[in-house]
């Protein structure tokens, strides 16, 4: 790496190189050729291809997982909800409908109900 200090005067620029990490007092001796030719070490690629459509890398997003996952629970509830027992089925249903009412009266704005 250098540092190229171009100092003005009259008739041309003077070009002086400096290392890089080095104080820059005194300044350089040495000049430089005016203009400078710079070649390049290598070509920096700008340019990035498109990644190409993978089905995998889609279903594997959060957003994806979670609308797979809701879908699969509302195709498998009604299965799972007819092999609970009769019991639990009725107290279930008891907490819906307790929960259910509790609703009801906040939207109504009946606070003091529940």
């Amino acid at each position: 790496m250098l540092r190229i200090d171009i100092v003005e005067s009259e008739p041309e620029p003077q070009v002086r190189p400096h290392a890089i990490g080095t104080p820059l007092e005194p300044p350089s001796t040495r000049q430089l050729p005016y203009p400078i030719v710079l070649t390049p070490k290598s070509k920096h690629v700008f340019f990035m291809p498109h990644e190409s459509f993978n089905v995998l890398a889609m279903l594997s997003s959060p957003m994806a997982m979670m609308m797979i996952l809701g879908g699969a629970m509302m195709l498998g509830m009604p299965s799972l909800m007819k092999n609970v027992d009769p019991e639990a089925l009725e107290e279930f249903k008891e907490q819906h409908a307790k929960v259910k009412g509790f609703q009801t009266a906040v939207a109504s704005g009946d606070i003091k109900t529940g």
